[in-house]
Order: structure tokens, then C-alpha cells, then sequence
């Protein structure tokens, strides 16, 4: 085998469609332009090159942890209020089912009313 080879997780759903297992690439692209960011705005020391601002050479700890740590907590809360507020939506579904099946319906009712008492069966003598 020779050159170099990818591998591509394709997951589809009944019909051929893409599934919602693979996310679409906007909702992962964002991540490195954010902690990127972060990371360029603790920089203390630019190096020059050509007269233009190249590398960072001195990094301010402190706001690089904080801004990090800030970041995850954002994440992480929002990611939590999104699974309350879907867990909550499912809960309700369920119990609005739930209280469908319970509630006897009247045309069943009118039924057994119109058909009169429940007759036994006489019994046979041989």
C-alpha cells in the first residue's frame, strides 16, 4: 500500500440520509477560532518579523488559566441548560401520553351502558 490513506466514519441513516451522529462541520469549526483567540489575547511579548507581530514569546499565565477555565465553565452550563431544558420537553411529552392512556374513553362507556347488566350464561342440564 502505498501513500497515505483517510479514514472517513460515514454514518447514514435508512434511507442513504446522513445521520445525526456526525455533526456537520459548523458545529466544530468554531472551537479553534475561540481558544485560539483566547490565547492570543493573554499574549504579553510579540516577536517582530518584517516589521509585522509573528509569535507570542511571553504568555500571561494567570489570564491564559483564567480565560481558559472561563471558557469551559460556559461550555459545560450551556451544554447542561440545553440537556435540563430537553430532558424537561421529554418529561412532559411522556406524561401527556401517559395521561391519554388513562382517561377511558366515552364512547366505550355508552357502550356498556346501552348494552344493559352483564348476563350469565344459564347452565346446561344433561
Amino acid at each position: 500500500m502505498s501513500g497515505t490513506q483517510s479514514l472517513t466514519l460515514g454514518f447514514t441513516g435508512p434511507q442513504g440520509h446522513r445521520s445525526n451522529l456526525a455533526p456537520p462541520p459548523p458545529a466544530w469549526m468554531p472551537s479553534p477560532v475561540i481558544h485560539g483567540s483566547a490565547i492570543d489575547t493573554t499574549c504579553v511579548y510579540w516577536a517582530q518579523s518584517c516589521g509585522r507581530r509573528a509569535v507570542c514569546r511571553y504568555y500571561d499565565h494567570n489570564l491564559l488559566r483564567n480565560r481558559f477555565l472561563g471558557l469551559q465553565f460556559f461550555f459545560k452550563t450551556g451544554s447542561l441548560a440545553c440537556f435540563t431544558l430537553i430532558l424537561a420537553i421529554l418529561r412532559q411529552q411522556n406524561k401527556e401520553e401517559g395521561t391519554k392512556e388513562t382517561i377511558p374513553s366515552p364512547g366505550l362507556q355508552q357502550q356498556l351502558l346501552d348494552s344493559g347488566p352483564k348476563k350469565e350464561p344459564e347452565e346446561s342440564r344433561v
